[in-house]
């Protein structure tokens, strides 16, 4: 009999320590979606005049190197995007965050943040910008986080 509370006990103590251990990634992960959005608002700040626009499920635009030659404010703004969408995770394997890693843009794919089917999209509402950043942790249920800020 003891030995049957026992083996209970030590149970119910694994899927406790299992549990914590999910929950200590999903707040990692909320942690890194914040920086991730709030990234990106940034550079729209510094950039107000560039086009950040882009929806969920948008691929990163083709990659323009505003690292080597100077750009305009649109061309600034595409790669700022594209660094930006290539670091949320989705999109690591594309051309343009290829382009991104070799210039110098973003870091090898191993080093790079990034979110489990991460995502995101960028909204204007007059001087009103919103970002939301979409990621897909283990159990399966997408979250979305949503920051909104004047530009």
């Amino acid at each position: 009999m003891a030995a049957l509370v026992m083996a209970t006990g030590v149970l119910g103590a694994s899927a406790l320590q299992t549990e914590g251990l999910r929950a200590n990634r999903v707040a990692l992960q909320r942690s890194d979606s914040v920086q991730l959005a709030w990234s990106i608002i940034d550079r729209i700040r510094v950039n107000a005049a560039g086009d950040y626009e882009v929806a969920l499920g948008d691929a990163p635009p083709a990659f323009t190197n505003c690292i080597a030659v100077t750009c305009s404010a649109n061309d600034l703004a595409t790669f700022d995007v594209a660094v930006w969408k290539c670091s949320l995770g989705n999109w690591s394997e594309t051309n343009s965050c290829a382009a991104a890693q070799s210039a110098g843009a973003i870091p090898p794919l191993e080093l790079r943040p990034g979110l489990p089917a991460g995502d995101g999209s960028i909204e204007y509402n007059g001087a009103e910008v919103t970002v939301a950043v979409r990621w897909r942790p283990d159990d399966g249920e997408p979250l979305t986080l949503r920051v909104s800020s004047r530009s």
